[in-house]
């Protein structure tokens, strides 16, 4: 089996949060009761799929960055308001049906999962930094570059399907707005588009992180420890605990 660079780019392993780490370094240097606060938190391992990295590999750094997209377990599950379907999704061997929900042919590791029914999704992903480090340990569950090709191809396709669902929605929604009879003389105290807002604090974006099954985080900001020993782990992990520590670290 392969050695070398941690984590490898193509295989499987575990990811635990270095909440110190993650700190930005004023930070770590001036405030101590910062860091003791990030001491304190839980870290849990979580599976994922090193995907790709973000820039030339450069061993000379401390650290390096990554792409990885979290193994989740058994039926995808849709989530409408973000115009995700369950075939949007990539099935890895070993699995329990003839026919996965995708109808894709499921990726096959150097050796099976230890989890069966497990697949990975564009959208459950996060960048994330980590030390530059080498490994001697064997990297047991890795795919080969015909198998890379297939990722790329089927996580292309399912943001490109996505991206064509969200836009139709969108027009739909407007030819809806459209079609409502609008008030030539509204009342005073109805609603205003777009006004202000007495209960709101002028900010329109959404939460940074949510409980939903759908997380990327694309700023890599945080600091994340690989093993490709995956039998530390009794399972999966779950990707929206990861977001709350990231979002425990923000403050």
């Amino acid at each position: 089996m392969p050695r070398g660079i941690l984590p490898t780019v193509g295989a499987c392993a575990i990811l635990t949060v270095d909440p110190v780490a993650s700190l930005d370094p004023d930070t770590r240097e001036f405030d101590p009761e910062a860091v003791a606060a990030c001491k304190n938190l839980p870290s849990k391992k979580y599976l994922a799929f090193v995907h790709s990295r973000l820039a030339i590999y450069q061993p000379w750094e401390a650290y390096n960055q990554c792409i990885v997209h979290f193994i989740l377990r058994g039926e995808p599950n849709a989530v409408p308001d973000k115009c995700i379907e369950p075939s949007m999704s990539i099935p890895i061997e070993p699995m329990t049906s003839a026919a996965h929900v995708s109808g894709r042919v499921p990726l096959k590791p150097s050796t099976p999962l230890p989890w069966d029914d497990c697949y990975i999704t564009s959208f459950s992903a996060a960048f994330v930094n980590h030390p530059t480090a080498f490994t001697e340990d064997p990297i047991d569950y890795v795919l080969d570059r015909e198998e890379l090709r297939r990722v790329d191809l089927f996580l292309a396709d399912d943001v490109r399907r996505n991206k064509d669902m969200a836009h139709r929605k969108e027009v739909e929604s407007a030819k809806d707005i459209c079609s409502v009879p609008q008030n030539s003389n509204p009342s005073s105290d109805s609603p205003r588009v777009g006004g202000d807002d007495e209960d709101s604090d002028g900010d329109s974006s959404g939460p940074a992180f949510d409980d939903s099954p759908t997380h990327q985080i694309f700023e890599p900001t945080i600091v994340v420890n690989f093993t490709h020993d995956l039998s530390t782990m009794d399972g999966l992990g779950d990707p929206a605990d990861y977001f709350k520590e990231v979002e425990a670290i923000a403050g």
